[in-house]
This record gives structure tokens, sequence and C-alpha cells, in this order.
């Protein structure tokens, strides 16, 4: 937490977000808000061929909850270059690229974008 106000002040939005610690099943849902933004725990470990929703099961259970429900407009995930975003309804995926030499034309993480309104 104290990272993530770090950099929020670095990046000047940190008056913009509302940092909260807690057990994130209760949090999300206790809280309402616009957007949502998920980055759930995934590294080197990922298979590298492809990895769909099923890998991901509080992140299922999740967009099954929210769908329809009325607290989150919009959910963001931050998942495995790997991941299909073909195996979540609806979703709008964008490749993000390393910034470092050797990782220009590499996929560090795909994010995941579901309108949940």
């Amino acid at each position: 937490l104290t990272l993530a106000r770090h950099n929020a002040q670095v990046y000047g939005v940190e008056k913009a977000i509302n940092f909260v610690l807690g057990d994130s099943k209760a949090l999300v849902r206790d809280l309402a808000a616009e957007w949502l933004f998920v980055d759930p725990h995934w590294g080197a470990q990922w298979p590298r061929d492809c990895c769909s929703l099923a890998d991901f099961p509080l992140l299922q259970h999740l967009l099954d909850s929210e769908r329809g429900a009325g607290r989150y407009q919009h959910l963001w995930a931050k998942l495995p270059p790997s991941f299909d975003p073909s195996s979540t309804q609806g979703a709008q995926a964008q490749a993000v690229f390393g910034n470092h030499s050797g990782d220009r034309h590499r996929v560090k993480y795909v994010l995941v974008h579901v309108d949940l309104a």
C-alpha cells in the first residue's frame, strides 16, 4: 500500500485514488466505484502457450458476481501475456510492451477491460 501511494504521488494521481487495506473479497462486495482494477498473482510459473479465465478462479467469480450488480461499471485486469481474452465474455484486450531494450518486441502483460454495466 505504501508503494502504491508512492507511485500515485509520482504520477500526480494520489488525490484521485482511494487506497483501502483489507480482504479483497470482502472489499469488492462492500465497496462501489466506477472502475475496479484487479492484478491477480501470476509470474514466471504461468504457461507461456496459453491460459484463460478458468486459470483465475477468483477473477472468474468476481466477474460472474459483478455483472449486472451495479457496484462497478468497468473492470480492468492485468494478466499474463499468454492470457486468451476470448475466454472472457465481452472483454477488450490491450497488449502492453516493455520499454527496455530487448523488451520492446515482447508483451509484458495484457490489460483486459470488461464493461460490467
